[in-house]
């Protein structure tokens, strides 16, 4: 209620994409319990706009009876897809800190945080689950983000690479990593497309591979790529059962051996597909 009276009293209309006006494009709001780092904040909210607008933030007239949350402004591109572009803080930092499970997680905007970090538990068994790393396993993850699945993951494998295009996520899973003191991990920034045959340049191949998709597919670029990690099993996750699907096509030499769904809600209101493709015995690699 104080958030939707401030943006009133602010004169922030809401941008028609049909008649290109106004100024508020979204506001993105995370919220976590405060049994994170005390020193940092658990809560930020972030206004998307798409022009700059006149205002003295320094008056703390936004959310003045929530001091402890950050704010930040992000003005977005109106030609390009996305939900943020270079937020900048206004109020404290770009940083979160909840938990999962037993560790503590720090996330800086640009990189993707979840919203409900209760749903990444449940992610988390699923991986595990699903991909059954044993202690000589080396892992491959491509979309890996602040390390929230990297950390299970590594504690069951021999040794993890992450990729993550965004060098905020990339920082925050190392610095996440170390907290949790995890040496069996390493974190690059790079496109799948393009990052994954700099990673085999050094490893050569991979025993398991996770991919965390989005609603756009990598590609075959990327799916290529991965075939060429030959690892024996892949698991893909996506909130896009179309865009998986597209995916597994371009994915040669593996077959589906397991698919699900993973409901998230009321936590996060999303389904995830969840496919688990077994590396063909004819492909030069026998499937276990």
């Amino acid at each position: 209620m104080e958030l939707e009276a401030d943006l009133t009293r602010i004169g922030l209309s809401a941008y028609d994409p049909q008649e290109r006006r106004g100024v508020l494009r979204h506001v993105i709001v995370d919220a976590y319990s405060p049994q994170g780092n005390p020193s940092e904040c658990s809560a930020r909210v972030v206004l998307c706009l798409g022009q700059p607008i006149e205002h003295d933030w320094q008056e703390n007239t936004f959310l003045r009876l929530r001091p402890e949350v950050a704010i930040l402004v992000d003005i977005l591109p109106f030609r390009e897809p996305g939900l943020l572009s270079r937020p900048q803080p206004l109020r404290h930092g770009p940083s979160v800190h909840f938990k999962i499970g037993g560790d503590l997680i720090r996330s800086t905007l640009p990189a993707w945080c979840p919203q409900s970090p209760g749903t990444v538990q449940l992610l988390r068994e699923t991986a595990v689950s699903w991909l059954s790393p044993s202690a000589v396993d080396t892992v491959l993850e491509i979309g890996c983000g602040s390390g929230t699945m990297s950390l299970a993951l590594a504690r069951c494998c021999a040794h993890l690479v992450g990729l993550d295009r965004c060098r905020a996520a990339v920082i925050d899973a190392q610095y996440n990593a170390d907290l949790a003191a995890l040496e069996n991990v390493e974190f690059r920034v790079g496109y799948a497309a393009k990052g994954i045959p700099r990673i085999l340049n050094r490893y050569r191949r991979f025993d398991l591979a996770l991919c965390h998709g989005m609603r756009t597919p990598f590609g075959p670029r990327a799916m290529s790529a991965l075939s060429a990690c030959r690892p024996r099993r892949i698991l893909m996750i996506s909130p896009s059962a179309g865009s998986l699907a597209s995916d597994i096509e371009a994915l040669p030499g593996y077959t589906v051996s397991r698919l699900g769904a993973l409901d998230q809600t009321p936590g996060a209101p999303t389904v995830l597909t969840v496919a688990l493709l077994t590396r063909n015995s004819r492909s030069g690699s026998p499937a276990t």
